[in-house]
């Protein structure tokens, strides 16, 4: 006689636990998605993350716009509206601000299995007139669209009274646009683009003078003037942002699928 063991029944969270866990999900990934925003505008056929991995990479930076300098507040964060041109790439015009950007990028790179060359301004004008004798696999022409510091202060109410304490922050936003090449024909397999920031705030006075009870904080601006600089907390290191920011935009591409046999 065949003896059936009787099924046990797993007991489900209550409606309510489960809308928390969902609500901490969707509040974490809101967050995430903010800080950077990436777009693919074409992947050639049969290339994937793992195109990259065992292979030479040839990175040729160009620096298109890099802003310098403090900002009040950041704009809003978006993807470049266009693909990248695929035409021959301008001589690269590199500075000590953006080097660092580059780096960054040439770290994304190794994480995906790349051998990444880091092209110097030299080897970038001969690569600018004939990108087909590069001694790699592939050419990431890489234009960096954005580098930006924002400061932003935000004082601490208590009820209609403001409170001498502020909080500081300091943000950095980094943009870049992705054209890898094929050599040694030439041939665009992968243009991409994106945008990514990083934010760290710091407790402290609202001023860096001394201020009575009845003195509102001072506004972002004058506080910067008024030698609170000093005061907001380092922007994080350029070569971080990009190296994530990268780092995304290689997760986009798609992955190699692998046929098991019969």
């Amino acid at each position: 006689m065949a003896v059936m063991a009787k099924p046990k029944l797993i007991p489900l969270a209550p409606p309510w636990q489960l809308s928390v866990v969902l609500a901490c999900l969707l509040l974490l990934c809101t967050g995430c998605s903010g800080r950077f925003r990436t777009e693919t505008y074409y992947v050639a056929p049969g290339f994937t993350a793992n195109s990259l991995r065992g292979k030479t990479v040839a990175v040729l930076p160009l620096a298109e716009t890099t802003a310098t300098g403090p900002a009040t507040a950041p704009a809003a964060t978006s993807a470049p509206a266009s693909a990248p041109a695929t035409s021959p790439p301008e001589l690269p015009a590199r500075s000590e601000a953006s080097r660092r950007e580059f780096a960054g990028v040439a770290g994304g790179l190794r994480e995906a299995g790349a051998r990444v060359r880091l092209l110097s301004s030299e080897e970038g004008e001969l690569v600018a007139a004939r990108p087909g004798n590069v001694a790699a696999a592939y050419l990431l022409v890489v234009r960096l669209t954005g580098s930006d510091v924002y400061h932003a202060l935000a004082p601490h109410r208590r009820g209609r009274v403001t409170d001498r304490a502020v909080s500081r922050t300091t943000g950095r936003r980094v943009g870049l646009r992705l054209t890898l090449l094929r050599l040694p024909d030439e041939l665009p397999v992968w243009l991409a683009g994106g945008t990514g920031d990083v934010w760290v705030t710091r407790e402290g006075p609202a001023d860096a003078r001394p201020a009575g009870h009845d003195t509102p904080a001072t506004p972002e601006t004058g506080d910067r003037f008024a030698g609170g600089l000093a005061l907001y907390p380092p922007p994080p290191a350029p070569e971080r942002l990009s190296r994530r920011l990268t780092r995304r935009l290689i997760a986009d591409l798609p992955v190699a699928t692998e046929l098991e046999p019969n």
